[in-house]
């Protein structure tokens, strides 16, 4: 079996397709500099002959482009003078290797396409032919491979036939509608491979939750082109999660798919692209997500430092994520140590500070708080306990003026006035609804003081009523995360005004940052 994997990134083409994503030709420029730092051979980075975002972006990477990585042109093959003027300009802007779409399902090809299924295979020929006749190397995906196998195998065949004897150097079997299952993948390749001797790619969609698990079964018969995106991304349901399955491949299979250096920042990768395309991380994503190596329950944290694979099936660090204990009323002593440690501090269980902190654990979560969700603030209260928290700055004043929630023109409004280190600073600002001005108030007073605020964004806010039968008196705890380039973080407050525990959870959000700038944490 050939152990060696090529991997084909395509979160700037069919990861455009998900909804809520759209790049812009910086957005892909940055996105490409993060991929090409990983190893892989392939970036499906657009359809410059359609999208003339994609133009762009292809006329500024022919100045300046990665030396390691393929620039993939995509397009569809052609049936007429518009299709064929689709590729005349797709070839100004091509690289070496151009990927080609063309069904290779029977019945799409007459209920879609209305052209009989000769008429098919030589448009996809011709439309090989053109782009082999400009020098160009040709990947055929075949759209809707594995619906057209089960219909009619031997036109399948053909449509990756008609592609090869008219130059493609590769071949890919997609699972367009993401509804096969892995059993059927892997037959259908194994089957394929039989007739097939350019190397073969698979590209799997979600929509049955099974895209990385056709994958894996795809690669077993013999794929040697992994087809996927970053998160996850793609139309509907998505795309094979390039996070997921390479980590699978190489840890669990024992494939070569990138180098091991290139593996452990996967972790890094992943949520730099997420911060790119503006959408949210899914923290219980495995291998990547913050969850994905969390512990909370005592018993498991123990058995955690005790033996590091007591509840983890691989060491963390392989794909640049690690360990963490959420620390709870719940966890005992052995994770308030733990959370030392990770602060450089070595404390016995039976220490006063890991009292103190086990006291201010209670405290907060007799008052509502949940702190499992919170490591941002539970840092922050180790470093009390330690008596190593810092103030970084007073509220000296704040009024804030709410807008007409009717007219969506009249936002809210802040007036701020803060101290540091006895210098003070008045500022106001607005923003869409309290909480977003509040921020927006706080970032600017404080911004002259501490530049490195500049780098800080805050991607999720949540509200959660604690006791509803107090109907609107109830007190609400609130949770945000916030990241920056380095590390993200989660704070909370609580309290019966939201506007209250919204400050209280974004006061600690921005002391956790400059904490850590400060080389407290």
């Amino acid at each position: 079996m050939n152990k060696k994997l090529s991997v084909l990134d395509t979160t700037l083409r069919d990861g455009a397709q998900s909804a809520q994503v759209n790049f812009s030709v910086s957005d892909k420029l940055k996105v490409i500099n993060v991929l090409s730092g990983l190893g892989f051979k392939f970036i499906e980075a657009g359809s410059p002959g359609i999208s003339p975002v994609d133009a762009e972006l292809f006329l500024r990477l022919a100045q300046c482009r990665p030396d390691n990585v393929n620039i993939v042109a995509f397009a569809p093959t052609a049936r007429n003078a518009k299709g064929e003027a689709i590729l005349e300009k797709t070839a100004q802007y091509a690289f070496e290797y151009v990927s080609l779409f063309g069904k290779a399902d029977v019945l799409q090809v007459k209920n879609v396409l209305a052209m009989t299924p000769e008429e098919n295979l030589d448009m996809i020929s011709r439309s090989v032919t053109f782009f082999g006749a400009r020098g160009n190397n040709v990947i055929f995906e075949a759209e809707h491979y594995f619906d057209g196998w089960r219909k009619s195998r031997e036109y399948a065949i053909a449509s990756l036939k008609a592609a090869i004897d008219a130059g493609a150097k590769r071949v890919v079997l997609c699972d367009t509608n993401g509804g096969m299952l892995p059993e059927q993948v892997e037959e259908a390749v194994l089957l394929t491979a039989e007739h097939i001797k350019v190397p073969i790619g698979i590209h799997c969609h979600n929509d049955a939750g099974l895209a990385v698990a056709n994958t894996m079964a795809a690669c077993r018969a013999g794929a040697v082109d992994v087809h996927g995106t970053f998160c996850g991304l793609g139309e509907r349901c998505g795309n094979t999660n390039l996070c997921t399955v390479i980590p699978d491949l190489q840890l669990k299979l024992g494939y070569d798919v990138i180098a091991p250096e290139k593996l452990a920042e996967l972790t890094r990768a992943a949520r730099r692209i997420a911060d790119i395309t503006n959408t949210p991380f899914s923290e219980r994503d495995p291998y990547v997500g913050r969850y994905a190596f969390s512990h909370k329950a005592g018993t498991h944290i123990d058995a955690e430092i005790k033996y590091p694979e007591a509840f983890q099936h691989i060491d963390p660090e392989l794909v640049g994520n690690h360990t963490e204990y959420l620390v709870s009323n719940q966890s005992g002593r052995s994770a308030v140590v733990e959370k030392f440690s990770r602060l450089g501090i070595n404390v016995a269980k039976n220490s006063d500070a890991v009292s103190k902190l086990l006291e201010l654990i209670k405290k907060r979560e007799s008052d509502g708080y949940q702190l499992e969700n919170a490591d941002g603030t539970v840092t922050l209260l180790a470093l009390e306990a330690l008596g190593k928290r810092k103030k970084f700055f007073d509220l000296l004043d704040f009024k804030i003026v709410l807008g007409n929630p009717i007219k969506k023109e009249c936002p809210s409004s802040v007036l701020l006035k803060i101290s540091v280190d006895g210098k003070s600073s008045l500022v106001a600002d607005e923003g869409i609804g309290p909480v977003n001005a509040i921020d927006n108030a706080l970032r600017k007073g404080l911004g002259e003081f501490y530049p490195s605020l500049s780098e800080m964004r805050l991607s999720d806010y949540r509200v959660r009523v604690i006791d509803s039968r107090s109907a609107t008196a109830a007190r609400v705890i609130v949770n945000i995360e916030s990241h920056d380039s380095h590390r993200s973080w989660r704070t909370t407050g609580v309290s019966p005004d939201i506007i209250e525990a919204s400050w209280n959870a974004l006061c600690e959000s921005v002391e956790y940052k400059l904490s850590a700038d400060s080389g407290l944490i």
